[in-house]
C-alpha cells in the first residue's frame, strides 16, 4: 500500500500533538493536600448536626410573611403549614432542610427513605444538602487556590466525603454514580455515524483530511487559536477557579462539543469506525469535564469528579491517537 501524502500526515499529527499536549499536562497533575481525610467528613457531620439544633434565641412569627427563624427555606407560615419546627432547621433530622425537602418533592416530617410527598415529581437522584454542597465548594476551591496548580487532578478523595448521616452517604454515591456515565466512553451505534465501505487510499485520505479540518475549524471558531501555546488546559482550570471567570472554560466547552458533533457527522470508512467513534468520545467526555467544573460552585462534587477524570481522559486520548497512527501507517 502507498502511503499517504506527507502533507496529509503532518496536519494530522500536528493537530494529534497540539491536543495530546494540552490534555496529558493536565491530566497527569496529582494533588499532595495537607488537608486530613477526617477534618472534612468531622466538617460535613458537624453541619448536619447543627441542623439538627434548635435556634438559640428564635422568636418565630408565621403573621411576617418574610421572616424565616431557621434560615430553612420555609418561611415561618410555611413552617405552619407543613407543621414543622420554625426554630429547627431539619426538623424530621434525616440531613435536609425542610425547605429543600419540600422543594425536591420530599415530606420534612418524614425521616428519610420513603418520605416523597404524593402528587409531587420527586427529584432522583436525591440533591445534596445545600449547605454541604457550599461546603464541598468552598474546600475544592480553598485547595486548589490555597496550593496551586498541582491541586487540579482529584483535590477532593472520596473518602472525604464519608458523614454521619446514612442518608446524605446514599446521596452522595447517587450523585457519583449518575455523574461518571458522563466521563465514561459512550456506545456509539454505527446507526449514529455515517459508514463508507470505501477503504481505499484515497478514501482514506479525504476521511484524515475532514477530521483535520474540522478539528482546526472549531479551534478557529472557539477562539482557541488565540491562546499562548504554552498555556495547558489545567493552567486554564486552575486560573478559573482562582479567578471564577470561567469564559476561557466555555471556550473549551464549545471546541470540545462542536468537534465531536461535528465529527460525528464525517463520512468514515469502515476501517476506521472503531476509532472514529472513539475520538467522538473522548471529545465528548473532555466537554463534560469541562462543562462540569464550570458548575463547581452549584455542583463540586461533580466538579471534583471531572478533575478526577482528566488524567483517565488523558490516557485515553494517548492510546487512541498512537492506534490512529498504527492504523494510518498501513496506509
Amino acid at each position: 500500500m502507498k502511503p499517504l501524502k506527507s502533507s496529509k500526515k503532518i496536519n494530522v499529527f500536528a493537530v494529534v500533538l497540539l491536543l495530546l499536549t494540552g490534555i496529558a499536562i493536565g491530566g497527569y497533575l496529582v494533588l499532595k493536600t495537607e488537608i486530613g481525610t477526617a477534618s472534612l467528613s468531622e466538617q460535613l457531620s458537624q453541619i448536619l448536626e447543627e441542623n439538627r439544633q434548635t435556634v438559640a434565641g428564635c422568636q418565630p412569627n408565621p403573621d411576617d410573611k418574610n421572616k424565616d427563624s431557621d434560615n430553612d427555606g420555609l418561611m415561618d407560615w410555611q413552617e405552619t403549614t407543613w407543621q414543622t419546627n420554625p426554630c429547627q432547621a431539619d426538623t424530621d433530622g434525616d440531613g435536609y432542610l425542610d425547605g429543600e425537602e419540600v422543594a425536591s418533592g420530599y415530606n420534612p416530617v418524614v425521616p428519610a427513605p420513603n418520605d416523597e410527598l404524593a402528587d409531587y415529581d420527586s427529584i432522583r437522584p436525591r440533591p445534596l444538602p445545600h449547605n454541604l454542597t457550599q461546603a464541598l465548594a468552598e474546600s475544592l476551591t480553598g485547595r486548589i487556590t490555597d496550593q496551586g496548580l498541582e491541586t487540579i487532578s482529584g483535590a477532593l478523595d472520596s473518602t472525604d466525603l464519608i458523614t454521619s448521616n446514612r442518608i446524605v452517604n446514599t446521596a452522595i454515591q447517587e450523585v457519583i454514580s449518575q455523574s461518571m456515565g458522563e466521563f465514561s466512553l459512550p456506545n456509539i451505534p454505527d446507526e449514529e455515524i455515517i459508514i463508507s465501505y470505501d477503504n481505499s487510499i484515497e478514501a482514506v485520505q479525504i476521511y484524515a483530511g475532514k477530521v483535520v479540518e474540522t478539528i482546526e475549524g472549531w479551534e478557529a471558531n472557539a477562539l482557541l487559536i488565540q491562546e499562548p501555546i504554552a498555556e495547558s488546559e489545567a493552567q486554564v482550570i486552575y486560573q478559573a477557579i482562582e479567578t471564577s471567570d470561567f469564559s476561557q472554560i466555555d471556550k473549551y466547552v464549545a471546541f470540545y462539543q462542536g468537534a465531536a458533533e461535528s465529527i460525528k457527522k464525517i463520512t468514515v470508512p469502515s476501517d476506521f469506525k472503531d476509532i472514529h467513534k472513539e475520538q467522538i468520545g473522548i471529545f465528548w467526555i473532555m466537554s463534560n469535564i469541562f462543562k462540569a467544573i464550570r458548575q463547581i460552585d452549584q455542583d463540586p462534587l461533580k466538579a471534583n469528579l471531572a478533575l478526577e477524570q482528566c488524567e483517565a481522559t488523558g490516557d485515553l486520548l494517548t492510546r487512541m491517537f498512537s492506534k490512529l497512527a498504527d492504523q494510518l501507517g498501513q496506509y
